[in-house]
């Protein structure tokens, strides 16, 4: 029965990108704040999904252009609070709006803990990609894996812990990686050791290459990068 419905979840962290909710007991929008004005004062996060009708829509549209309104949470939603009734549907299973780096390793991280996957994929609704027919990941005699996403087609000699590796990387000998995102087709050689890596793909890493960030700022290395 709400104008215009929001998707929300509980607050992650403040942020200049975030668009903070207040929602009373009837789960009504009462105060919507953009960036790190909230100070605080709103619990909720908008997830950028919005539900309305499209002549609501078109109205709002309309109005926005008369008063030279031209940001969406800034002042499309401000002036439909006004304007009618906004309501929260509140999310409470995983979720996470990726605004920057941190943001992308850490719900990676995430998907490492089963609970986590089993909110973000849950088998009556399933999420599908493109396919690409490979063999099973080959795990060479003296390989180390603990808490770790593997994919298909990826031949794995060293010692991986809490990582995401993609499909079609090479980990060979000796190389250890702890807490790394590795996309497709990476190859890092014997003996490299990688922590708080973010490694976009079809990366050459060199035999005993030592390569390190943090959680909280990991090290990403481009597309194609030769190290």
């Amino acid at each position: 029965g709400a104008d215009l419905t929001m998707v929300c979840t509980k607050k992650q962290k403040d942020s200049p990108y975030t668009t903070y909710v207040e929602l009373n007991r009837k789960k009504e929008a009462v105060d919507i704040r953009v960036g790190d004005t909230n100070e605080g004062k709103c619990k909720h996060i908008s997830l950028g999904v919005y539900v309305m009708s499209r002549q609501y829509l078109i109205h709002m549209l309309s109005d926005c252009v008369t008063h030279n309104c031209i940001h969406f949470e800034r002042e499309f939603l401000t002036r439909a609070l006004i304007d009618g009734t906004v309501a929260g549907y509140l999310f409470n299973e995983y979720a996470m709006k990726i605004e920057d780096t941190f943001d992308y390793f850490r719900s990676n991280m995430d998907m490492l803990t089963a609970q986590n996957r089993r909110e973000l994929f849950p088998d009556e609704r399933p999420v599908r990609t493109k396919g690409r027919a490979d063999v099973s990941t080959h795990y060479a005699e003296g390989a180390n894996v603990k808490n770790c996403f593997v994919a298909d087609g990826c031949y794995i000699e060293g010692s991986i812990e809490n990582c995401v590796i993609f499909r079609g990387v090479e980990i060979h000998k000796g190389a250890t990686l702890k807490n790394c995102i590795i996309m497709q087709d990476t190859v890092i050689g014997a003996g490299a050791e990688l922590s708080n890596v973010i490694s976009d793909k079809d990366v050459t890493i060199g035999e005993f290459i030592t390569l390190a960030g943090s959680p909280r700022v990991p090290l990403v290395l481009p597309k194609g990068s030769n190290i």
